[in-house]
């Protein structure tokens, strides 16, 4: 199913868009895969991707096995940001990332795991028009929020993909997988 998420996702005339998976089915795989294509059109490109911190470990984790290089940012990490290709960067943490200036300049692509949560008040006033990035992909199993907040109306990034929970489980997990969230 991830294949099929990329080949949409990347068919879109203005790459934002919000893929909407249920937990355990392989949305950071999906991710993964849409900043290698991002890597391959914009060399000089930068991926931020932003997530709450307790999601720090798992992200990370992701993606050392897909052996890429990042740093940390919030949820207790505070890495040398200059000159990375991949930032991984905490909800809490944001303003003081936007504030570091590590990205001006370069095309960027902003990828939100439990999307749902940027439209926190506190979360969504960081996110001006210049910090939307030139490309977003925005994860989560509830998009949709209770309050009638819509962070893919906010962001500018409908959903474009809808996976119902059973076929991504089934689909996502393999007795190859060696990591088990």
């Amino acid at each position: 199913w991830q294949s099929r998420f990329l080949n949409k996702y990347l068919g879109l005339e203005i790459p934002r868009g919000t893929l909407e998976a249920g937990t355990g089915a392989g949305k950071t795989r999906a991710a993964i895969m849409c900043m290698y294509a991002w890597y391959h059109q914009h060399p000089d490109g930068v991926v931020v991707f932003y997530i709450p911190a307790h999601l720090m470990p798992q992200t990370t984790a992701v993606m050392r096995s897909w052996m890429l290089s990042y740093a940390r940012f919030g949820g207790g990490y505070k890495e040398a940001l200059k000159g990375k290709k991949v930032y991984i960067v905490s909800y809490t943490s944001i303003h003081t990332f936007k504030a570091a200036n590590v990205i001006e300049g370069r095309h960027s692509m902003f990828i939100m795991d439990e999307c749902h949560r940027v439209a926190a008040k506190q979360t969504m006033k960081h996110f001006d028009e210049e910090f939307q990035g030139d490309a977003c992909l925005m994860l989560s199993a509830t998009p949709t929020r209770s309050d009638g907040i819509q962070p893919m109306t906010i962001l500018n990034a409908p959903i474009v993909f809808d996976l119902p929970l059973i076929e991504g489980i089934r689909q996502s997990r393999t007795e190859q997988d060696s990591l088990d969230f």
